[in-house]
């Protein structure tokens, strides 16, 4: 299997070969008022060794490697974003 530079995992399931980066997720939350969008957080998640989404909590070490990666995506992307984290939640907003 060609991977394009990076390296496989071999403790992930052969059929999950991806780049280690591809492991780092989130679940999107929008809070809805009067019809218009009133909030948007996310929940980080760490994909596991079987390929399950593992929600993290902000207690967990993984929780900031994963705020931490959606930041500097979206700032190597040059989008002005503002995330403030609140418990288990991150919570998005435009600067």
């Amino acid at each position: 299997m060609d991977n394009y530079g990076w390296t496989y995992d071999p403790e992930y399931e052969e059929w999950y070969a991806v780049p280690p980066e591809n492991r780092k997720s989130m679940l999107v939350k929008i809070d809805i008022k009067d019809k218009r969008i009133a909030r948007v957080a996310y929940l980080p998640v760490m994909i596991n060794k079987r390929a399950q989404p593992q929600i993290l909590t902000h207690d967990d070490p993984q929780f900031d490697e994963v705020v931490t990666y959606v930041r500097e995506i979206t700032d190597g992307q040059h989008i002005t974003t503002e995330y403030r984290v609140e418990g288990d939640e991150v919570v998005v907003g435009l600067g």
